[in-house]
C-alpha cells in the first residue's frame, strides 16, 4: 500500500498529517506544488527529515490538459528543481538527477549555522538565558517538534539515574507540557532558540535521529538515542549508532552508564562530536550502502 498527499505543503493542515503519521510510525509520498513549497521551505524540509518522500505536482496546481507541451514541461521542471533545492536532501538529488535535472547541486547545510556557532558562548551564560542552574549536569531530553514518544517515562527514568537533571523541551505537545508541570526537572514548551539551549545542555537525549539529532551532533554535544519511536526512529538509532554518531541505550539499566560514560568523556577533553562537522556529507555517507532501501 502507497499512501500518498498532493497539492501541499499547507501551514494550516501538513503539521497535523505529519503529526498523525509520525504517531502511526508511516511513511508517505508528498507530491508538492512548487508555489506553495517557495512559501513555506520548513515544511518540505521537515517532511524530507521524518523519511516521508517528496515528490513533484508542478509548479501551480493548473489543467495540464489545456496547456502546451513546452508550458506543462516548464512548469513540471520548475516544480521539480526548486522541490530538489529547497529539500536539501541527498535523496531528492538522486531522484532529480534521474528524471534529467542537471547539474543538481545541494550548498546549504543540513542544520543552521548557529548551532556550530553557538560554541563561542559559555554554556553559563547559556544558561542564564534559560534560567537554568549555572553548577552541575544538565541532560537535554528532547523529542521534536511535536514531542513525539514516551517523553514523560525518559525524563522519568533520565531522573532517576541520580547523575543529570533533565531539561524536557515538549515542543507544540501542550498536553505533554502540562503533564509535566510539577515534574522535578526542568520543563519548557517551544523553543525559539535551540541552539542556545543545546549550548546550555551538557547531553542530549533523542528519540528520532532527526533534525535535531543533527543539530545537536552540530553543536558537539553527545548524543544518546533512547525510546526511539517507532518506524524511522528505531531505523536512524540503528544508523546512527553503527556509525558512531550516537550511543543507542535499549533499557534504563544501561541510562546511567551510558550517560556517566559520555559526560566523563566529554570532562576529559574528548569533544565528541566536531562542530564543524559537514553534516550533509555524514547523511551523504550513511545513505551511500543504503541505497533505496531501509538499513540492513
Amino acid at each position: 500500500m502507497a499512501l500518498t498527499f498532493d497539492d501541499g505543503p499547507d501551514r494550516r493542515s501538513t503539521p497535523r498529517f505529519l503529526h498523525r503519521l509520525d504517531r502511526a510510525g508511516v511513511r508517505a509520498t508528498f507530491f508538492l506544488l512548487g508555489s506553495l513549497l517557495d512559501r513555506d521551505p520548513g515544511l518540505g524540509r521537515e517532511m524530507t527529515a521524518q523519511g516521508h518522500e517528496v515528490a513533484v505536482h508542478g509548479w501551480e496546481h493548473h489543467n495540464l490538459l489545456c496547456r502546451t507541451p513546452s508550458a506543462t514541461y516548464a512548469d513540471i521542471a520548475r516544480a521539480r528543481d526548486r522541490i530538489a533545492e529547497l529539500t536539501d536532501h541527498e535523496l531528492s538529488r538522486q531522484q532529480a538527477t534521474a528524471v534529467g535535472s542537471a547539474p543538481v547541486r545541494v550548498v546549504r547545510p543540513l542544520v543552521n549555522a548557529r548551532f556550530a556557532a553557538s560554541a563561542q558562548l559559555s554554556a553559563q551564560a547559556a544558561r542564564r538565558q534559560f534560567g537554568l542552574p549555572e553548577q552541575g549536569r544538565l541532560a537535554l531530553i528532547v523529542a521534536g517538534s511535536w514531542g513525539m514518544g514516551d517523553v514523560a517515562r525518559t525524563a522519568t527514568e533520565v531522573l532517576a539515574t541520580g547523575c543529570v537533571e533533565p531539561v524536557v523541551v515538549c515542543g507544540r505537545n501542550q498536553r505533554l507540557y502540562r503533564r509535566l508541570r510539577r515534574f522535578p526537572g526542568h520543563v519548557l514548551g517551544w523553543v525559539d532558540d535551540m541552539p542556545t539551549l543545546m549550548r546550555a545542555a551538557d547531553v542530549v537525549v533523542e528519540n528520532a535521529g532527526g533534525l535535531t539529532c543533527q543539530e545537536a551532533l552540530a553543536s558537539g554535544r553527545p548524543t544518546i538515542t533512547y525510546r526511539p519511536i517507532a518506524g524511522h526512529g528505531r531505523a536512524n538509532a540503528d544508523l546512527l549508532s553503527r556509525s558512531a554518531l550516537t550511543s543507542h541505550i535499549d533499557s534504563a539499566q544501561r541510562l546511567r552508564p551510558a550517560l556517566t560514560e559520555l559526560l566523563a568523556a566529554a570532562e576529559g577533553g574528548d569533544p565528541g562530536a566536531d562542530a564543524r562537522i559537514d553534516m550533509a556529507g555524514v547523511v551523504a555517507d550513511v545513505l551511500t550502502p543504503m541505497r533505496w532501501g531501509w538499513p540492513g
